[in-house]
């Protein structure tokens, strides 16, 4: 019934489920954005030989053993829709809407940082990017860095704040946290390194070369790419820094964003840069006073997807992976159950739930393609044709796909950052491409995950 309505109401919700093209999202109010969003469902995926069909049904502790080289990633997303019984919507209207306090973000403004305690974090403006940028620097993401106060960075500080709190349980203890005392800011502050909550970043050649692609919105014109990359040199460097074009027009009043040029400064926030390579190498850069770290996640030039395996998760201190179902968010713990990495995430509901109980990584692949097949969903019909599509960061699985001991389920990036613990998935489960990098080399082959 889900389905069916949907459909009924347009052609427009067609390409909400392809959620290759971030512009999207501004074209409609708020009201009907959030009503949109329960049709981002990236779906259950598994690893599929492209030259033998009738291997879509093997194990996935077979397939997650070949090479990313021979076999692509399998996701019927473009027409299945996940129904929004986890009301996860209506958590997205309750989001800041724009108003003045928005307008006073900019470069000095963002430099003056909290003074008085107990502080009340304000639901928008310089305060708020302050506590997004310190969050994500000390590895408890707050998903898309955009200066509003949402759950998701309310989360990210109440998880900080009490890091072997909530760990078995569905949600974050005090998920409403707007209040920071003076002991927790100066803690964050420490475990942020940096003093700087924005840098400046000086636009490379390499940034602006492209290729850039308009990616449409049906998934057979898709296939037709040479690369689902991103739209523009902004759209790049914005998910460089973990946030939005729009946060980034706002510090740089004076930038022309669809021009941007070699040589060009931007003010940007102070994060850790992260890249993947061909070689499915990922590395991390402070991108405090940068001038040259130019490489982006996720770089459509690439010459195919890559499976590694051997990560540095042996030294990273993580031992296993939780992810909540109802909480909306994904953890890496030690082995006393301490929280050493957060990141918000969409997961299944309702008619797709995510699967519940313990399993194990079995692939780590790097900038996968992506094989569509209608005759792995329902709601699709099976006389619809397969199609590849191209890898990029505006693949429907992002930059990386983890593949799990359970058949089809895995975790992957996204196109849609902002979407992120917004939304529902048809059971996988999605962050943004950044944390998605950061979570894949912290992971190797046999990594313990959980679903609670």
């Amino acid at each position: 019934m889900g389905f069916s309505l949907i459909r009924a109401i347009g052609p427009d919700f067609e390409c909400w489920a392809g959620m290759t093209n971030r512009h999207r999202l501004s074209r409609y109010p708020r009201t009907i954005t959030s009503a949109l969003l329960v049709s981002l469902a990236v779906a259950c995926i598994e690893f599929k030989d492209e030259d033998d069909s009738s291997k879509k049904q093997q194990s996935a502790a077979t397939t997650a053993t070949q090479s990313a080289d021979s076999n692509d990633i399998s996701a019927p997303s473009y027409e299945a829709f996940a129904l929004d019984t986890a009301g996860v919507g209506a958590r997205f209207v309750s989001n800041p809407a724009e108003d003045s306090a928005y307008s006073q973000i900019s470069e000095k403004s963002a430099a003056s940082g909290l003074t008085r305690f107990p502080a009340r974090i304000p639901r928008r403006g310089p305060a708020a990017l302050e506590i997004q940028v310190l969050l994500d620097r000390a590895h408890f993401s707050p998903g898309i860095i955009d200066g509003m106060w949402g759950e998701n960075a309310a989360k990210a500080l109440a998880f900080f704040k009490s890091p072997t709190a909530g760990d078995s349980s569905g949600n974050a203890p005090g998920d409403t946290v707007a209040m920071l005392d003076q002991a927790t800011y100066s803690r964050l502050r420490s475990a942020a390194g940096s003093p700087q909550i924005l840098t400046r970043y000086t636009v490379t050649a390499e940034d602006v070369a492209g290729p850039f692609t308009n990616v449409p919105d049906n998934v057979y014109e898709q296939a037709r790419l040479e690369c689902l990359c991103y739209s523009s040199a902004a759209e790049g460097i914005a998910e460089k820094f973990h946030t939005s074009q729009k946060l980034i027009a706002q510090l740089n009043p004076n930038a022309t964003l669809g021009n941007l040029t070699a040589g060009t400064v931007l003010v940007v926030p102070n994060v850790d840069v992260q890249t993947t390579a061909s070689n499915s190498s990922a590395t991390t850069t402070r991108s405090s006073n940068t001038k040259a770290s130019s490489s982006t996640r996720g770089s459509s030039d690439t010459t195919g997807g890559s499976s590694d395996s051997t990560l540095a998760a042996g030294t990273s201190g993580v031992a296993k992976i939780i992810i909540s179902k109802k909480g909306f968010w994904t953890h890496a713990v030690d082995a006393s159950g301490k929280i050493l990495y957060h990141f918000p995430s969409t997961l299944g509901a309702g008619y797709d739930p995510s699967p519940t109980g313990g399993f194990r990584i079995t692939n780590v692949a790097w900038n996968p393609a992506f094989h569509y097949q209608p005759t792995l969903f329902a709601e699709v019909s099976d006389k619809k044709p397969e199609a590849h599509l191209p890898k990029g960061p505006n693949s429907p699985v992002g930059v990386i796909w983890m593949a799990l001991s359970k058949p089809h389920y895995g975790i992957h990036g996204t196109s849609a950052p902002e979407t992120i613990g917004y939304s529902n998935s048809h059971g996988c489960v999605r962050l943004t491409n950044w944390d998605a990098t950061e979570l894949g080399r912290l992971v190797s082959k046999g990594t313990p995950v959980e679903f609670r």
